[in-house]
């Protein structure tokens, strides 16, 4: 009712069960994306079957490699977890693929150069946290990759003087990021969080 077709989980958020029970009536009206941690092709698909039994869907819109670092070696990515993620692609299951990182911005910035995804959910706020928006906005336009940003008010928004709309504004415009993650706890909070959405889209003359 308030315009919110976004659903982002992971099975350690315990929100795939729920969403399960909820989301899978409104299937057509929903963007639902889902992650793994595993690195190894066998293991991550076998998380994502399981993801996708909890969610009681045949299909997610994203699926992401979650919490990229600077361990994680490309290439061996590239020969099997993402070849493997690009099949699930192919096939469906998958409508879009990528990686979430707040933990490396360089490694972000290299797997969106070498391996083009189509999305990339990476750490951003006002603080300039760990320079992902320096390091990751430039290479995602280039190569057409969409850019979601998360922890957009995480630890900001109780500091003294800060306002949860300066914080909004300033990832939204931020050119490449083409929306924002926002966790939310209670109905309060997330009404008012899409208030300041829509008035900062109409400014923009945008639909939130």
């Amino acid at each position: 009712d308030l315009g919110i077709n976004y659903f982002d989980t992971h099975m350690d958020y315990k929100t795939e069960g729920r969403f399960g029970e909820i989301l899978p009536k409104y299937r057509k009206k929903v963007y639902i994306v889902t992650k793994f941690d595993a690195r190894d092709a066998d293991g991550a698909k076998k998380s994502f079957e399981n993801s996708l039994k909890r969610l009681k869907v045949d299909y997610v819109d994203a699926l992401l490699m979650h919490n990229l670092g600077k361990e994680d070696d490309l290439k061996e990515l590239a020969k099997g977890t993402w070849k493997m993620m690009q099949k699930l692609k192919s096939e469906g299951t998958a409508k879009f693929i990528g990686f979430s990182s707040m933990r490396s911005a360089s490694a972000s910035k290299n797997f969106i150069e070498q391996l083009n995804p189509d999305i990339a959910l990476v750490a951003m706020n006002a603080t300039r946290y760990a320079g992902f928006a320096k390091l990751t906005l430039k290479p995602a336009i280039k190569n057409n990759v969409g850019v979601i940003a998360m922890k957009t008010m995480r630890d900001l928004v109780t500091r003294k003087g800060v306002k949860p709309s300066d914080l909004l504004q300033y990832v939204l415009d931020q050119k490449g990021v083409a929306s924002a993650v926002v966790g939310h706890y209670g109905m309060d909070v997330l009404e008012a969080n899409v208030k300041i959405v829509k008035q900062l889209a109409q400014r923009k003359n945008m639909t939130p």
